[in-house]
């Protein structure tokens, strides 16, 4: 297994779905879908449940652990080679593991990729992007921390 798609969620049903979707819509490199759901009661689990026959991977807590609980449960399953951690309200474009593991592969001095966000509102119209970075960065965890907190 190449990508490991690591989906915490919790009270997430109006997004969830379309989540799944974009992770399930990914070409070029093989992954696999774990979807850890914090004990929702919006519905959230009924619609991850709808995937089970598509591969997806989903799990649940029996009451509400916390999110970085729920975010490590979520780690925990994966089985990759890399490891991508998104919101349940996320959507990635159909390139996005292919390209990031891709690079990985290539620079193997390097343990983690981001890049730019585009932003969009509930009816998937985009209105921003957020760039942390103007052109490409390669910094240690300590410039990283720095980095990061400066842009707060």
């Amino acid at each position: 297994m190449k990508v490991s798609v690591c989906v915490p969620n919790y009270n997430s049903s109006a997004y969830i779905g379309d989540c799944i979707q974009s992770v399930l819509a990914q070409t070029g490199v093989e992954y696999e879908v774990i979807v850890f759901d914090n004990a929702s009661d919006d519905g959230s689990w009924e619609i991850i449940q709808s995937f089970r026959d598509r591969g997806v991977k989903s799990f649940r807590s029996d009451k509400n652990c916390g999110m970085a609980v729920n975010f490590n449960r979520a780690l925990g399953k994966a089985t990759g080679e890399y490891i991508k951690l998104i919101c349940s309200d996320d959507l990635l474009e159909p390139s996005a593991l292919a390209l990031q593991s891709r690079f990985l592969d290539q620079h193997s001095d390097i343990s983690m990729v981001t890049c730019a966000t585009r932003l969009i509102d509930s009816s998937g119209q985009a209105f921003g992007t957020v760039q942390r970075f103007s052109t490409p960065v390669t910094l240690n965890a300590t410039g990283l921390r720095a980095r990061y907190r400066g842009s707060e």
